[in-house]
């Protein structure tokens, strides 16, 4: 029985100190920085799907940055789209939807 209890001794006692060092690191670890919210594209700049590619048409009297948002597939890079022209992004995810056009 006395090996029994020297065993234990040493087991619990690494159970505390992980318990103890996990409740550390929990309290100092910080959030992963998060990147900047992109804002909604300008009402000039109109989108719409056509199966699976989104277009976007800018009628701004400027240039506006802009990408594509998906859910469930990439999104777009971010692209220049001059007044009065057109851009689009095809996905090939059957199960994904487009969930808009943002500024960038």
């Amino acid at each position: 029985m006395g090996g029994r209890r020297m065993l234990a001794l040493p087991v619990l006692a690494v159970l505390a100190l992980g318990l103890a060092s996990g409740t550390a690191a929990a309290s100092t670890a910080s959030a992963p920085a998060q990147s900047p919210a992109l804002a909604a594209a300008p009402d000039c700049v109109e989108s719409w799907v056509d199966g699976y590619t989104a277009e976007a048409r800018n009628d701004c009297s400027t240039s506006k940055r802009i990408k594509f948002t998906w859910a469930l597939a990439p999104d777009s890079s971010c692209r220049t789209i001059r007044s009065g022209s057109s851009s689009s992004h095809t996905i090939s995810n059957p199960l994904a939807y487009f969930t808009g056009i943002e500024s960038c």
